[in-house]
């Protein structure tokens, strides 16, 4: 792995100032817009993997086909979503615990001690929250390495073969992360 080529290659693209701006502009429409753009910044980010992939010589592919890129992004977005549902799950209980200290009513007593089993909860959820987001990125570029291999996002939920990637790209993965 060419370490230097992950800071330059941005740069070597002659219209990389525009396709950055569009990838800023995308972004930050994503947050004004309820993420619905977010499909698009993950379907420019397949086209990079697709073209670094095939090595091209310019990695950053062209904002002209947004229908795809859309497409793309979304069957990725709906796999990362699929291997977060222990997290989202996770996050629902501890949602459910902080409700707990309602259950009290106007027993002071009652209250405190639910809302200690309120802050425990989180923080063994925390615990939790750290080892699935830190698995999360590791196995995000996995998904990404299946669809672009594949096209499909069935193959993205082909959980063995995901983190069979990972798990064989793990300090190429690690590279990029502290990159």
């Amino acid at each position: 792995m060419d370490v230097a080529k992950a800071f330059t290659y941005i740069t070597e693209d002659q219209n990389w100032l525009i396709k950055v701006g569009i990838a800023t502009a995308v972004m930050l429409a994503s947050t004004f817009l309820l993420f619905i753009p977010l499909p698009l910044l993950i379907g420019y980010q397949l086209g990079v993997t697709r073209r670094v992939m095939a090595g091209a010589e310019n990695p950053l592919p062209e904002w002209d086909d947004l229908g795809t890129l859309f497409m793309d992004g979304l069957s990725v977005l709906v796999a990362r979503l699929v291997y977060a549902m222990p997290f989202i799950l996770l996050l629902c209980v501890g949602i459910g615990v902080s409700l707990l200290p309602a259950l009290g009513g106007n027993n002071e007593d009652a209250v405190n001690a639910l809302a200690g089993v309120t802050a425990v909860t989180w923080v063994i959820l925390s615990c939790f929250f750290f080892i699935l987001a830190l698995a999360l990125l590791f196995i995000t570029p996995a998904i990404n390495i299946q669809y672009v291999r594949t096209n499909s996002l069935a193959a993205c939920l082909r959980f063995g073969e995901v983190f069979g990637i990972a798990r064989r790209h793990l300090g190429d993965i690690l590279i990029v992360m502290l990159v």
